[in-house]
Order: structure tokens, then sequence, then C-alpha cells
């Protein structure tokens, strides 16, 4: 048994190692540290630009492709090396969830970034300068810096010893009364769908601590990936929006070798939400949408194993991504816009679907949320006064009550507003208010030409709001809408029984601003000023994608 909050720092370094779970990025592998080539638990992940295995290697060895550094940032390992070009991740995005990295000292061309982006992130308190470590590889030692990340996210992933078992770790479930569900391929159990299958599972928050302390002491080679609802120590949003995952361990009823399964009608809901958000086109499902192709190496029939839930729970709907994705919809499962946005990033059905052209016509509207800690510091009404300062009018502003304070942070952002500061501290990047605004000086420019064409007036009060609220060492304390299709979406959450009166009084201030002979002088050289910042901005995203590649 081992507790790994009890250890000093190279003792955790040490049994990280041995027993958790490897990340090699650009690693060649004469550098390999030769501990790995005999590690017996955990997983060794080696990424590079090109899939390539150089030789025979051990069962937990697995190779992948890493398409730019930002993909570094998603690493689910508990230590991750770097080499080569991967160390300009310290200038671009470091992962959150390892709790060490180790940056190969050598001269590289990727240090002439990797050095300034560590002092920031030193700076900010992100990460600490542990030493210098000689490991040995091939004979040779090779020299790592070794970082400490401050407040590493929780991992999704953890491994189970061959000598609990699954029956083992189902029994100790169940003996605890754990609030949870197997959410899917639970039908063999207590053996795997597959031979290299994992267990996927959902838990409440409050038996997430006790869980993941029983899978940390009883590591093994039996891979789970486990979730809570709220997702409030992981650094990306939650598995499933907070409501939909606490309805799916409502529903729990009990499934083969005593364990805990969604009833039919979530368990289709569920898994067709992982089809369509979480694999996209990789899943192979027939879709419509243009320019999406369903990938035909999916490990699993993905569209035969729907048919049979549906089948199962009485459900008529055609098994195809947009039918599905409709379905979704109807029963209040389709993540919101703002969630979509992120998910789009990585999910080009998802993005096409939603994002291949505009459905609201952008007028210059936005929500801010401000969270529990700025109001705590008595910022919400110098907030306010700042926005009216940049000249955006406020439509409506509201201190959220508790109860609406909890529909907000359910359903907008994926249910996820924990932006740093520690643990005990999650609470403090709640929301506890919003902020209806509307630049009135947009659909003018637009009507003149002036501008650059697209709208980004609302990113960049943002920006301006941040840098002057905002603790580094903290995190944020403002959040915002991108666009008025997500600024829609907000204020229908935010406030429920005004939307009529909004869009009445919103369509009468555009109908009535009217700039005066001097307003006009402002906005034209507002609007050389804009296009100036567009376009270094638009500089500094190329010379950004350069790097990252």
């Amino acid at each position: 048994m081992h507790n790994l909050t009890n250890r000093d720092n190279n003792d955790l370094l040490n049994y990280l190692i041995e027993h958790g779970d490897i990340g090699l990025y650009d690693c060649l592998e004469k550098d390999f540290p030769a501990i790995l080539m005999r590690k017996k638990f955990g997983q060794i992940r080696i990424f590079s630009r090109k899939l390539k295995k150089e030789t025979a290697s051990p069962d937990n060895f697995s190779f992948h492709i890493y398409k730019n550094i930002a993909d570094i940032h998603h690493s689910d390992d508990e230590v991750c090396f770097l080499d080569k070009k991967s160390v300009r991740a310290l200038f671009i995005r470091l992962p959150t969830r390892p709790k060490y990295i180790l940056v190969r000292l050598r001269p590289r061309a990727s240090w002439i970034l990797g050095i300034p982006g560590l002092l920031r992130r030193i700076v900010r308190g992100q990460v600490k300068i542990e030493g210098v470590r000689k490991i040995p590889a091939r004979g040779k030692s090779r020299k790592w810096l070794v970082l400490k990340i401050s407040n590493s996210k929780l991992r999704a992933s953890f491994t189970l010893s061959e000598k609990v078992g699954v029956q083992g770790f189902l029994d100790y479930l169940r003996e605890e009364n754990i609030d949870y569900v197997i959410l899917r391929f639970f039908e063999k159990l207590p053996r795997l769908h597959r031979k290299d299958g994992d267990l996927d599972m959902l838990v409440s928050d409050k038996d997430l601590p006790r869980v993941t302390d029983f899978l940390e002491r009883r590591r093994g080679s039996i891979k789970i990936d486990m979730w809570s609802v709220s997702g409030l120590q992981h650094s990306d949003a939650p598995y499933y929006p907070p409501p939909i995952a606490r309805k799916i361990l409502d529903s729990a009823r009990q499934g083969p070798a005593g364990s805990r399964i969604p009833a039919p009608k979530e368990l289709f809901l569920s898994f067709t939400y992982h089809v369509l958000y979480h694999k996209g086109a990789e899943a192979g499902v027939p879709s419509t949408t243009p320019n999406v192709t369903a990938s035909h190496n999916s490990k699993s029939d993905y569209a035969g194993i729907l048919q049979k839930m549906a089948k199962d729970a009485n459900i008529d709907v055609d098994i195809n991504m947009e039918a599905l994705d409709e379905y979704l919809d109807n029963e209040g499962w389709r993540p919101r816009i703002d969630s979509l946005a992120r998910i789009a990033g990585w999910n080009k059905w998802v993005k096409q679907r939603f994002f291949s052209r505009a459905n609201v016509k952008e007028m210059g509207l936005g929500v801010f949320i401000v969270k529990e800690k700025a109001f705590q510091q008595g910022l919400f009404h110098p907030i306010l006064d700042a926005i009216k300062k940049e000249r955006f009018h406020i439509v409506r502003h509201k201190r959220l009550s508790d109860k609406e304070r909890k529909v907000v942070a359910d359903s907008l952002r994926g249910g996820n507003w924990y932006d740093g500061g520690g643990p005990g501290k999650e609470t403090l990047f709640f929301p506890r208010a919003a902020i209806i605004v509307l630049d009135l000086h947009f659909l003018y420019m637009k009507s003149k030409h002036m501008g650059s064409g697209t709208y980004h007036g609302i990113s960049l009060l943002k920006k301006r709001m941040r840098s002057k609220f905002d603790d580094e060492k903290f995190g944020s304390f403002i959040h915002s809408t991108d666009n008025t299709n997500e600024a829609w979406e907000y204020a229908r959450v935010c406030f429920p029984k005004e939307m009529e009166s909004i869009r009445k009084t919103v369509d009468d201030l555009h109908k009535k601003f009217t700039p005066s002979f001097f307003q006009k002088i402002s906005l034209f050289l507002k609007s050389t000023t804009y296009n100036r910042i567009m376009f270094t901005s638009k500089i500094k995203e190329l010379i950004i994608r350069r790097l990252i590649k």
C-alpha cells in the first residue's frame, strides 16, 4: 500500500516513475530512461510526430502521434518527459495533470522559447524547479530538469492491480455504498469487454476521494477511466454536464457481477452523447453533414450498439449522427453552444454541424459572468463602471440567487468554472452575477464598412477587464461569451423570465442609436485603432500557429 500524499518530493517522483503512467514526447529510444524498460506497473506512452516503433518493446509501451505542441496540454500521464521540439510546451501550454515534468537538458533551439516560458511560469507560481536529475539510459546518464506542477489536476486514468481484480473492485464499491455507475461495455463483467479494454465509470463528487485513494493504493495493469459529476478537479470540462451526470447516477440499477449500471434510457442517452461529442466521426456512425466522413477504423461497432440500445429502451430514432443529435436536443441532453464551441476544437463533426456558418446575426451582444471571488472583494460595481467607461451599454445586470447560481453553474461553460487557486477554492470561481452588454457602435461601424469585418469587441473587452481586475496567481474573476450566438443562450439561462423584454430593449437601442458628429469622428478613429489591433493580433496568431507545429 502506498499513500502519495505522505511522500517527500524525491520519493514521490521515484514512486511515480516506477508505478505511474509515463508520457515521453520526442524522445529517442536511446534516451529512454532505463528504468522504464523494466517497469512492471503503469503505462508508458511514447509520442512523436511520426508513428515509429523502433524495436520490440514491453507490453505496457504504446506509440502515438501528436499533431502539434498544444496537444501536450492534454497529457493524462503522471510524469512527462519533454525533449527536442516538445520543450516549447514550456512557452505555449503545459499539461496540468502530470505531477512532474522532466525536460531534457541539452542544447536545443526549442530552449529559445522554453527558457522565457519556464521563467514566466515560475513567476506565476505554476511550476517549481526541484533540481536536476541524472537518469541512466543505455549505459549513459541523461540530465533532466525536474519541474513540479503546482496544483496539478486529478487525472481521469487509473490502474488496478490484478490481485484485487475487477470483481474485487466492484465488491469494494458495493460494500462502501459508493454512488457510481459503469457507463458502458459492462455486459461481460467481471471480464472486460475486450483484451485491451478498460472500465469506464462515473462517480459522485462526495465519493470521488475515497475511490481515488483506493485505486492509488492498488495500482496494476487493469485500466480504469473515472470521471466525477462536476469535474471540479479536472482541467477540462466535466465528462458530462453536471445535471446530466446526476441523471445518469440517479438512474442506476444492478448490473452484472454486482455492478451498478445506467437504466436503459439513460444508457442509450449517455452512450449517444459519448459517440457524438466525445468520439465524433471517429466512431464510424453514418453522417449526412458535409465534409464529414465516418471512420472505418473504429474498434467497436458503435452504430450496431446504438441500434440495440435503442431497441432495449423502446426508442425509435434513426441511427445517424444528425438524427441522434436532434433526439438528444429534444431530451435536453445536447451540450450548450459554448460547450459545443470547445468540443469543436477537436471534433470535426461538431465544428462542421454547428459552426460552419453563422446561425445568428452578430450584433455586438455579450454576457459577462462575475465570479464569487470578485463579488467578495467588492469588484462587481467597479467592473460595471469599467465596462461603461469602455462605451458599452449595459442592458441588464443582476446578482444571482443561490438557486440561480446553481442553474447557471450547471448549464453554462460545460459545468466547469474552476480556474485554479488550489484545493478548497473551487466555489470561489462559481458564477455570482451576470451582466448583459451591447456594443451599439458595432452595427453602425459595420454599416459604414468600418472595422475588419469580423467582430472581436466583446473578446477585447474581456481581455481589458481581466487585465484590470484578475489575480494572475489566483485565476480569472471574469468570464464572457465570445459572440452574439452564445450571448443569447447565456441570457436565456441567466434571465429566463426577461427574454422578451431584453430582446425589445436591444432592438430599441439599435433603432434609436444615432451617433453625433463627434461620435462619428471617434468611431472612425476607433475603427482605425481596431484594424491595427486586429492586424497585430492576426500576426501574433500566425506566429503562434507556426510555433506550435
